[in-house]
């Protein structure tokens, strides 16, 4: 199963660390390892380049373009919207949690689910983070442009 952590970053973030995503990954990385024990210096640096998510705002976003896949394949409760795609090649299932500070998506199978789920993120917000801490993957979901100044 894939399990990726994702953030909204502040535009100034983003623009500042394209590049530079190691650093952010070790930033979370050290933050969801000492959750637990709370570290206040590593809460107050996450909530410093994070912005909170408009959870009903991407509720809806979430649900008119998931619209197609009602039925046996896509279902919404609590917050928490869920698709499931039986193709030729396997199934992919993927689970996405809405929460005011991160979201959260599960996945397993073929990638064809979590990609939907990227796509629609991907098209709210330019400045998604998405981090994947068992396998240590990390990766924007736009890739923010190099701008040149010439």
């Amino acid at each position: 199963m894939r399990h990726y952590s994702i953030y909204l970053l502040s535009e100034d973030v983003a623009n500042d660390y394209f590049g530079k995503e190691p650093l952010l990954y070790q930033l979370f990385s050290d933050y969801e390892r000492t959750k637990m024990v709370e570290s206040e210096l590593l809460q107050r640096q996450v909530d410093y380049i994070t912005l909170p998510v408009s959870v009903v705002e991407l509720n809806y976003k979430l649900q008119k373009e998931l619209k197609r896949y009602r039925g046996n394949s896509y279902s919404y409760d609590s917050h928490v919207h869920s698709l499931t795609l039986r193709r030729a090649g396997g199934t992919s299932q993927a689970q996405l949690s809405l929460f005011s500070s991160f979201i959260i998506l599960n996945a397993k199978g073929s990638y064809e689910a979590e990609t939907i789920f990227f796509e629609i993120l991907r098209k709210y917000k330019s400045t998604f983070l998405a981090m994947d801490f068992d396998s240590e993957r990390f990766g924007w979901l736009n890739p923010i442009k190099q701008q040149n100044f010439i």
